[in-house]
């Protein structure tokens, strides 16, 4: 059976802008999610690295309490609401391990 193709209606242009627009909204979203899940893992990395200099610094002290290990993913992990910018919340925590970290050299 051979195929015809028919001159563009107006349903046809219709359908052809509508998706033009999906697809342009739907490579948006892609980037967005892309970026959101560079920032997370970027947070991660921060927290990781701050678990290990307080697991040391606890370790210096000579603390022998049960260690606290980094949570287990989890497939039904409830999912946090939405924090504050990074920076803002990084720089609270950045200040407490800086003050810790002289009062350690201030005892050793």
């Amino acid at each position: 059976m051979p195929e015809t193709t028919a001159p563009p209606t107006e349903l046809t242009s219709q359908y052809a802008a509508q998706v033009t627009g999906d697809l342009e909204r739907n490579v948006k979203e892609q980037e967005r999610i892309t970026a959101d899940i560079a920032s997370l893992q970027q947070q991660l990395a921060a927290l990781q690295h701050d678990h290990t200099v307080l697991v040391n610094m606890r370790q210096a002290l000579g603390i022998t309490e049960a260690p606290a290990e980094p949570a287990a993913k989890s497939e039904n992990a409830a999912v946090p609401s939405p924090r504050q910018k990074a920076s803002a919340a990084r720089g609270g925590k950045q200040r407490a391990v800086c003050k810790l970290k002289s009062q350690v050299t201030g005892l050793v």
